[in-house]
């Protein structure tokens, strides 16, 4: 079990470029959690300090809307990470998850992250360079999924404003 466990950190976006030994590091420090299907992992707004590795399982991320109803964003699967946000700036949740079924986690709290900090710096600095290229890709692709949304809007606003003009 423990050289799937690796397999799978190895290839989360977070844990690129660590070592065979640093992995093994990182092994000893994770905490394991079974779900069962329906389960809520955490909800929106609530305080955070760690982050998840799917090792078997499918959750599902749901995200208030102005009125305070959740609504389905995507589903994660194994080898799915969430939560890495909490690792940089211990915020409240920025969604909601539940499990879809049966679901084992891997956690890593913010706690061991400052322990690899304190132990072993360049293995500190991968991590976070990791976790910064993430969010810069998140970012990106969240950027243009605004413009081509700003788009829809904008033609959408103008067809209705033409079909105005022309009653």
């Amino acid at each position: 079990m423990t050289e799937n466990i690796k397999q799978v950190l190895l290839d989360i976006i977070v844990f690129h470029a660590l070592s065979d030994s640093e992995i093994d590091i990182l092994l000893k420090k994770v905490k394991y959690i079974e779900y069962k299907t329906d389960d809520i992992i955490f909800k929106e707004d609530d305080m955070g300090s760690e982050m998840f590795v799917i090792l078997e399982g499918k959750v599902d991320v749901l995200k208030h809307d102005l009125d305070g109803d959740d609504h389905f964003r995507i589903s994660l699967y194994e080898n799915d990470s969430f939560g890495e946000m909490t690792l940089i700036d211990i915020q409240r949740r920025s969604a909601t998850i539940t499990c879809a079924s049966n679901t084992k986690i891997a956690t890593i709290s913010h706690k061991c992250l400052l322990e690899i900090y304190h132990s072993n710096i360049k293995m500190y600095v991968k991590i976070i360079q990791n976790i910064a290229r993430e969010f810069s890709r998140r970012l990106r692709s969240m950027d243009k999924r605004f413009v081509e949304f700003s788009q829809l809007l904008k033609s959408d606003t103008l067809k209705r404003e033409f079909r105005g003009h022309n009653t």
